[in-house]
């Protein structure tokens, strides 16, 4: 039985090693045609209209976790344990993403508003159809086959993105130059034909039976606040920004995020991975679910560690790669670099804390600092700019991973103490 066990361990470890490679080698593509694609559109269109497609991609994913009410998570925790229910939570999924994308644009619009000009009107709609629309969908599909844990599909989704995404830097680059109509028809073709794809797959394979669970939206809204939460205290500066800064340096702050961001797409592929794994030993407890977490950590730590050291060494480059009109980027970086290393904690802890049902607790504390993220923005941006967003950032993150950890501890003791009773 010891040598079973053994062997089986071993072969999960692995299959784990190989899914992360694929994934990671996935996201390495998505890596180099975000990078590319962020050059070319920064260098075309400059600073200022960057600072527009910046604020309206920032609200957009403040917004996104909302459109379908939190139920592509619901098919990753309810179909990794049942595959059979794939086809009717898919369908919920994609009934509720409709219904609630017409609700969003109002509200997009009414937000947005205050922080773009009248130039900016075209970027902002361009991204509420791609990010909260096509995206959205392409999105849901993704987690209807990562319950299944079909990371081929999922990885060869990632390339196939990144292709058309690269294609459409590529494009742009050369032909659109500084015209925002050409490069937003080749943002939206370059959203929309992926998406296509992956759905049109979806519905070969496993299809769809359309229904509305309406008695699983309140346990789905709270998976969309904590997502939400992350989105609002990873972009609710670049909110913030534009109302007291020029749109220069509110342009060159999002692009200092922007790299920060790519740096953490290694985690990012590590999680991907991993998440339905944190669910199937949720089952168990949290005492299980932070096992897992401890057994990952060397390796999202050393990424988080490495990344942060890259973008600190490298961050003098901003300028040569962007642009004169970037000078300010390479000082936020210096700022922001601790940013990865810290979201590898907080992501893998979060995770724990899911897995094992206590999605209420992750959410709180997620919101919790959210708000706490805007009054500082508030308080610190007219005093100190740029940098008092930077300072935001990282006291928010810090918060996290010290209160998510916190709260694992005592949900641990607590289980324990129920056992033992």
């Amino acid at each position: 039985m010891g040598l079973r066990r053994i062997l089986e361990r071993t072969r999960l470890r692995g299959e784990t090693t190989r899914h992360t490679a694929l994934v990671v080698a996935a996201n390495a593509s998505r890596l180099t045609a975000q990078a590319l694609y962020f050059v070319a559109l920064a260098r075309s269109i400059g600073p200022h209209n960057f600072s527009y497609f910046s604020s309206a991609f920032a609200l957009a994913v403040i917004l996104a976790p909302f459109i379908g009410c939190g139920s592509g998570s619901l098919i990753i925790r309810n179909c990794s344990r049942n595959p059979s229910l794939l086809p009717s939570y898919y369908g919920n999924a994609i009934t509720l993403t409709g219904i609630t994308f017409v609700i969003a644009i109002p509200v997009y619009c009414l937000i947005i508003n205050s922080s773009i000009g009248e130039s900016g009107w075209p970027i902002a709609l361009s991204v509420l159809l791609c990010e909260l629309g096509i995206t959205k969908i392409q999105e849901i599909t993704a987690q209807a086959f990562q319950s299944q844990t079909k990371i081929v599909t999922i990885a060869w989704n990632t390339i196939i993105t990144s292709a058309f995404r690269l294609i459409a830097g590529a494009t742009g680059l050369a032909f659109a130059n500084e015209n925002i109509s050409a490069w937003l028809l080749l943002y939206i073709s370059s959203a929309f034909i992926p998406c296509a794809l992956i759905t049109t797959l979806f519905l070969k394979r496993h299809g769809v039976k359309f229904s509305l669970f309406t008695r699983e939206i309140g346990e789905g809204l709270k998976f969309s606040i904590g997502i939400s939460s992350q989105g609002v205290y990873n972009d609710a500066d670049k909110l913030i920004i534009p109302r007291y800064e020029s749109a220069a340096i509110a342009g060159n702050y999002a692009a200092a995020y922007k790299v920060v961001d790519v740096a953490f797409s290694p985690i990012r592929a590590l999680l991907t991975v991993t998440y339905p794994k944190f669910f199937v030993a949720g089952a168990s407890g949290i005492t299980s679910t932070l096992d897992l977490a401890r057994r990952y950590l060397p390796a999202t730590l050393g990424l988080g560690l490495l990344g942060s050291a890259g973008l600190y060494i490298c961050a003098g480059l901003a300028t040569v790669i962007l642009g004169e009109g970037y000078a300010e980027t390479s000082l936020v970086l210096k700022a922001l670099c601790v940013i990865p290393t810290l979201r590898a904690l907080h992501f893998l802890l979060a995770d724990a804390l899911t897995g094992a049902n206590y999605q209420g607790v992750r959410s709180f504390i997620q919101v919790s600092i959210a708000a706490l993220n805007i009054g500082l923005n508030f308080i610190l941006i007219p005093r100190m700019g740029w940098l008092g967003a930077a300072i935001t950032s990282v006291v928010c993150d810090v918060l996290l991973c010290i209160t998510l950890y916190i709260a694992a501890v005592k949900l641990k003791k607590r289980d324990s103490a129920r056992c033992i009773t």
